[in-house]
């Protein structure tokens, strides 16, 4: 480990920056739909990569309003045509 904090050299909020240690992966989005695109292109990367080695993907989904935008956001194109929905 390096001793840095990943999270005290986030860049101001404009940036889009990346940073890593062995057990963190920290993203830092320059705004709330920037987050909620990279969440969807990853959801969509997750379902194709299992739906390719196991034919199905399998998700637990939470409820209450923290991620309203996200399942909003995958209802809609390009996310919605990009998941093969029978397998999920």
């Amino acid at each position: 480990m390096t001793g840095k904090d990943p999270v005290a050299a986030a860049p101001p909020a404009e940036e889009t920056a990346a940073f890593e240690n062995p057990r963190t992966y920290i993203e830092v989005l320059p705004t709330p739909d920037a987050l909620m695109h990279a969440a969807a292109e990853q959801w969509v990367s997750a379902a194709a990569q299992a739906i390719e080695a196991s034919g199905r993907y399998a998700v637990a989904l939470a409820g209450g309003t923290t991620p309203q935008s996200l399942y909003s956001l995958l209802a809609t194109d390009p996310y919605a045509s990009a998941v093969d929905w029978s397998r999920v």
